[in-house]
């Protein structure tokens, strides 16, 4: 019986050993220091993490970053105007799908100003990107480029067919 006893805690010792030798704060979850602002870890605003990965990668001159600031911040106000509108309209139509009768011609007006003002997010994103590619040098577009594919090539995860768990 202690035999046994001594061979199962040698055991559950070993199994225990890989989870000792992470160092602490090793695992899933922010990194050390990192802030948990509304927008995502280490990040306080829209942008910031934008800024620091620019910076990491395209090693930007004090000039470069200062006017890429100024265009992060003047994005950032124009988005928030647009995106503060959209969610009153949305308020508003919410309210009156709620009703029980809903004038045809309010819904509609709604939802034609949610698609104008998502219209003009869009442009101003692109509006962005121009302007941000034009204060780059030709070496860090090309950098920041290859950057944003392969971010945007990540694997996704397989989709399991409609229909339940184990149908075939």
């Amino acid at each position: 019986m202690k035999r046994h006893l001594t061979l199962f805690a040698t055991l559950l010792l070993l199994a225990a050993l890989p989870a000792l030798a992470q160092p602490p704060g090793a695992g899933y979850g922010p990194r050390a220091g990192a802030g948990m602002g509304p927008w995502g870890y280490g990040s306080f605003e829209p942008g910031e993490r934008l800024l620091a990965r620019l910076d990491q990668l395209l090693d930007l001159s004090a000039a470069q970053r200062t006017e890429i600031e100024a265009l992060v911040t003047s994005h950032r106000e124009t988005g928030r105007s647009l995106h503060d509108q959209e969610r009153a309209n949305s308020e508003k139509l919410r309210t009156l799908l709620a009703g029980d009768d809903p004038a045809p011609a309010a819904v509609g007006a709604l939802v034609i100003a949610n698609h104008r003002l998502r219209e003009q997010l869009r442009a101003e994103r692109e509006r962005f990107d121009t302007e941000l590619n034009a204060l780059l040098t030709p070496e860090q577009r090309t950098t920041w480029e290859t950057a944003r594919k392969l971010k945007g090539e990540r694997p996704r995860a397989p989709r399991r067919p409609a229909g339940g768990f184990g149908r075939r």
